[in-house]
């Protein structure tokens, strides 16, 4: 069964990761609106900053979240701890990774308070296999910036690795800043 018709829950001991939902827009826009927060938002290829300061502009961006997991373009789950938004990830899949076998884009986004290399430790255990398995992807690229210690520093613990060869899959042109994980 394909993701996009029975995406999982995910759950480590204090966090919980689900599907997007309309209901999620007011706590998400604490973590949108965190000018702390929001140097580490990856908005590569997107059509949005992702920096949101109203109501309405959260619930449009949540509206296009789900929108895009009902066409099968990408998952947006909620992340959780102790059922507030706290943050999303963000998983798709472009097929241009080694052996035809696909490249996995993963964003997480967090409120500052939840930037930490503990929390990184608790979802990257859990949201890897899914990212290998359910999209079939050989490869999972993430960025963090230089000045993201503590998620580098978790990135390194969980297997990944500097990708200094990423490329844009619109237009092909080189990015920065991405590591990458292998199955």
């Amino acid at each position: 069964m394909s993701i996009y018709e029975n995406c999982p829950t995910l759950s480590t001991p204090h966090l919980t990761l689900r599907l997007v939902r309309r209901e999620d827009a007011g706590g998400l826009l604490k973590v949108y609106s965190d000018e702390k927060a929001q140097p580490f938002f990856n908005a590569d290829n997107c059509t949005s900053d992702f920096r949101y300061t109203r109501l309405p502009e959260m619930i449009e961006c949540v509206n296009m979240w789900m929108w895009s997991y009902q066409h099968g373009y990408f998952v947006r789950w909620t992340i959780l701890h102790d059922d507030v938004p706290v943050g999303t990830a963000e998983m798709f899949r472009r097929d241009d990774g080694p052996d035809g076998r696909g490249c996995g884009v993963l964003r997480i986004d967090l409120h500052s308070r939840y930037e930490r290399g503990r929390v990184f430790d608790e979802l990257l255990p859990v949201l890897l296999p899914c990212c290998h398995r359910d999209f079939g992807c050989a490869q999972v690229l993430t960025k963090a910036f230089s000045g993201s210690g503590e998620r580098l520093a978790a990135l390194g613990r969980h297997g990944f690795v500097p990708a200094p060869g990423a490329v844009s899959y619109r237009d092909g042109t080189p990015i920065l800043d991405y590591w990458v994980h292998r199955a």
